[in-house]
C-alpha cells in the first residue's frame, strides 16, 4: 500500500516539470521569432 503513493508523488512532480519545460520551449521561440522580425523591419 505504501508503495502506491509513493510512486504516484514522483510522478506527478516530472509531468509538472515536464510542462514547465515545454513552455519555456514555447515561449523562447516566439521571443526569437519576434527578435527577428523586428530587426528585419529595421532594416
Amino acid at each position: 500500500m505504501q508503495h502506491v503513493p509513493k510512486q504516484g508523488g514522483p510522478q506527478q512532480k516530472k509531468l509538472k516539470t515536464t510542462n514547465k519545460d515545454s513552455s519555456k520551449d514555447q515561449d523562447n521561440d516566439e521571443h526569437a521569432y519576434g527578435t527577428t522580425g523586428d530587426k528585419n523591419k529595421s532594416k
